[in-house]
């Protein structure tokens, strides 16, 4: 099934802790162009980071939508 509208479909889900958003954090430093995009706001990407958490159970996750799946 195709994404509706553009929007994720929340397939995969991948379990993060404080450490893991911390390393991404520092790597978004990184992309000083992009800073002023609103998915670069920190805030902004603990929150979704907390979202996606809460709908597995788990503190912190990050969702990934799945094409393709080989096992």
């Amino acid at each position: 099934m195709k994404s509706v509208l553009g929007r994720l479909r929340t397939d995969v889900f991948v379990t993060l802790d404080k450490k893991d958003l911390e390393l991404k954090f520092k790597m978004l430093d990184c992309y000083k162009t992009q800073g002023e995009r609103a998915f670069m706001n920190k805030d902004y990407i603990y929150d979704i980071a907390r979202t996606r958490g809460i709908q597995i159970g788990k503190k912190y996750a990050e969702a990934y939508e799945a094409i393709r799946v080989v096992i």
